[in-house]
């Protein structure tokens, strides 16, 4: 049995996921904004995720999803994502030197709340040491990370024939 899988179908719709990560992005750039904090960092990370995301959509013009492919699609999707939701983390200046700004743990944050494991390596976590337009990016990532899960299990899953015995 020979299988054969369309990685491009695949990474193209990760690029397309990871556009419209940029766009969520906007919220907290409305935020640093408002406040007047960290406006560069949320610029700079819009910038880079279409980037990605608009690089990788191009792989495919018109890309196929079957069973492997959606599945593939929903693995490097949450790599891609937390990697790329990482990047405001490692920009920010307000507080989180010694912690966020290290690759990893930005990318254990930003995995965090992508997965939705609600694990953090902030010691504090208050206003009075992050930024408001951080703040707002770690719970945005959280709540998208929630609805993840939840379009996961009740679109994409049951496309695909999997159940809850095949996940375990």
């Amino acid at each position: 049995m020979k299988w054969r899988l369309d990685w491009y179908a695949s990474l193209s719709l990760v690029g397309t996921v990871i556009k419209y990560l940029a766009l969520t992005m906007v919220v907290p750039l409305v935020v640093a904004v408002i406040y007047g904090q960290d406006r560069w960092v949320f610029l700079v990370s819009i910038g880079v995720a279409l980037g990605v995301g608009v690089g990788l959509e191009q792989l495919d013009d018109d890309p196929d999803l079957g069973p492997p492919e959606a599945l593939l699609l929903v693995s490097v999707s949450w790599l891609a994502v937390a990697a790329i939701a990482a990047i405001p983390y490692m920009l920010a200046g307000y507080g989180t030197a010694s912690t966020l700004r290290m690759p990893v743990n930005a990318l254990f944050e930003a995995t965090s709340g992508i997965t939705t494991t609600g694990a953090t390596v902030l010691g504090e976590i208050s206003l009075d040491r992050h930024s408001h337009a951080i703040m707002m990016w770690r719970q945005l990532t959280q709540w998208l990370g929630g609805m993840g899960i939840i379009v996961l299990m009740i679109a994409i899953l049951p496309e695909l024939a999997v159940n809850g015995a095949q996940l375990m």
